[in-house]
């Protein structure tokens, strides 16, 4: 099976390492970075739309 990137390998290449600097995985940047758009509405307490992410 081929494996197939939606990014150049470059780019996953300077991002893997961003990763390793920053001592996060790649799920924990994607999180980061979407919890700073401007349209990001955190779930509110009630929600259990988050409730595998074990924060609080």
């Amino acid at each position: 099976m081929k494996e197939v990137s939606i990014i150049p390998k470059r780019e996953w290449e300077a991002l893997d390492a961003y990763c390793k600097i920053a001592n996060l995985n790649k799920t924990e940047l994607f999180r980061e970075f979407v919890r700073s758009l401007l349209t990001y509405q955190p779930p509110t307490p009630d929600s259990d739309e988050d409730s595998s992410s074990g924060e609080s």
